[in-house]
């Protein structure tokens, strides 16, 4: 559109512009003789190009109902409706909206913050990439990253699952979607239905049948398209130990700890035992409620490095959960004996022996304790505990 209607129109931003912020998007309407408008009464509509709120401001329905708002009243009443790169273009400011490839490439988001902004469960993420409904930019160490298109994606996924829409809604909703979004034509525009239940189905590039939260469905219809079933893909991933420790990081760093322990294991079957990998694997295993695998990787650690400081220490706590106080101690103190001056032991050890009635024995580690952490509410409690005989 090389001359947007610009004087004298009231004009609505529908969404989050990506080029400018709100104030410099009204100071560009009042330098061309327009003024902002609403929903209701705007003779202009701006679409705009960057991340759609779940509910737009001013709004009080969702962003569906307000595009297709907009769709009516284009009809009825004239208002035009046009992208905020139309708009841009038209008036000559291309400089100052990064492309679309820049802004994909500005805005990654990993799965935890994925989910952080929707509100959904990782497990509810994880369906819709193995159902092919949105797709990860880049993986890296094991680790989804999503572009704003991919999240704008999954933000429409999350209305068709909530919303409890008809079909034909649905379809009408994305249908206006392609027309004033087209980076959310992939893959929801090949939206398919089973006519004879009503259900949502999204048709994949293989074929198949998959409703938004990314069941699959088998389909008995005959009307599947034609071709060979397609062979199990198998992604490249990592190949050494290194990559598989690397991966494991990643992974537990984002909250995927079952799929982090895997990579732990991968890690220590292709390079064998190691005592940072075991270490971080009983780790992962004890955040996951298995305390007697948690132990077992905890003593393959300290068998691979008898003078790992931290594998020790962390065996003592969880001999300590475990009822095992006698067994503790001796991990605290092989702890000390590998490096005498760790905080963190001593004070467990000086804790464990405190909590077995034997007092004297601790009050040299809970010295050694302070005179690394007198302030803190540790340091606190060690000073509690010494009770003036410091």
């Amino acid at each position: 559109m090389p001359n947007p209607p610009l004087r004298a129109a009231r004009v609505f931003c529908a969404g989050t512009l990506a080029c400018m912020d709100a104030e410099s998007f009204e100071q560009l309407l009042v330098n061309h003789g327009a003024s902002p408008g609403t929903l209701d009464d705007c003779t202009l509509a701006v679409i705009g190009a960057g991340l759609w709120p779940m509910t737009l401001a001013g709004a009080k329905d969702s962003r569906l109902a307000v595009l297709e708002e907009l769709d009516r009243r284009a009809k009825s009443q004239g208002v035009i409706v046009i992208g905020e790169r139309d708009l841009v273009t038209g008036l000559g400011l291309e400089k100052t909206c990064p492309k679309e490839q820049d802004q994909a490439e500005q805005q990654l988001f990993t799965t935890a913050r994925l989910t952080e902004l929707l509100g959904v469960s990782r497990e509810r993420v994880r369906s819709w990439v193995k159902a092919g409904l949105i797709v990860p930019t880049k993986t890296e160490h094991g680790v989804w990253h999503f572009d704003f298109r991919q999240l704008a994606a999954a933000r429409t996924l999350c209305d068709l699952t909530a919303a409890g829409l008809g079909t034909e809604k649905i379809r009408r909703s994305l249908s206006l979607l392609r027309k004033f979004m087209p980076q959310l034509e992939q893959p929801l525009e090949q939206l398919a239905a089973l006519e004879n239940s009503g259900k949502l189905l999204v048709r994949l590039e293989e074929g198949d049948l998959s409703e938004p939260d990314g069941q699959l469905h088998f389909e008995f219809t005959g009307d599947a398209p034609a071709g060979p079933v397609s062979p199990l893909r198998i992604a490249p991933g990592p190949r050494t130990a290194t990559d598989w420790l690397a991966q494991g990081l990643e992974q537990e760093r984002e909250g995927f700890l079952e799929e982090s322990a895997a990579s732990y294991r991968q890690a220590l079957m292709t390079g064998g035992p190691d005592a940072q990998t075991c270490l971080n694997l009983a780790n992962v295993l004890r955040a996951l409620g298995n305390k007697p695998q948690a132990l077992e990787r905890y003593s393959q650690a300290v068998e691979a490095d008898p003078s790992f400081a931290d594998a020790w220490n962390n065996l003592g706590t969880l001999l300590v959960e475990l009822g095992k106080a006698d067994d503790a101690v001796v991990a605290f103190r092989k702890a000390l004996e590998a490096d005498p001056e760790d905080a963190r032991a001593h004070y467990n050890l000086a804790d464990t022996l405190d909590e077995m009635g034997r007092s004297d024995e601790a009050l040299p580690h809970w010295r050694a304790y302070l005179r690394q952490d007198p302030t803190s509410r540790w340091g606190s409690h060690a000073r509690q505990r010494l009770g003036g005989r410091g």
